[in-house]
């Protein structure tokens, strides 16, 4: 599948389409900043590598960017490196999005049986 993304210079982010219920649905456009891209996803140069480290992560990417979306539909997309606390950041590494609010209670750990979130959190 084709990606819809582009490295806009001007706000530092990289802007990419997400189809939340199908490609038959809503186009709705989000952006990630250029801090996540290289703290969280490996990129380390230019706009290319910023569209690239988007690119081997967009499912994970486009999974959180879903995620807000469907929290708040009416509110814009800008997913910043706070929006992936130590379970959102393991958790987009190992392929499985929690969004940060659910994962902030300690409930929600416990059920979900996420262990390493404390050696995570303290680190």
């Amino acid at each position: 599948m084709t990606r819809e993304a582009i490295f806009c210079f001007d706000t530092a982010t990289v802007r990419f389409a997400i189809y939340p219920d199908g490609h038959d649905g809503t186009r709705v456009i989000a952006q990630i900043g250029e801090d996540p891209l290289r703290d969280l996803f490996g990129a380390s140069g230019d706009g290319e590598t910023l569209l690239a480290a988007y690119d081997r992560h967009a499912d994970r990417i486009d999974a959180m960017a879903t995620a807000r979306y469907r929290a708040n539909p009416q509110q814009q997309i800008l997913l910043q490196t706070t929006d992936f606390d130590a379970v959102g950041v393991q958790g987009v590494l190992m392929g499985v999005v929690i969004p940060q609010a659910t994962a902030a209670t300690p409930r929600a750990r416990r059920s979900m049986n996420i262990g390493w979130y404390q050696e995570l959190a303290a680190s």
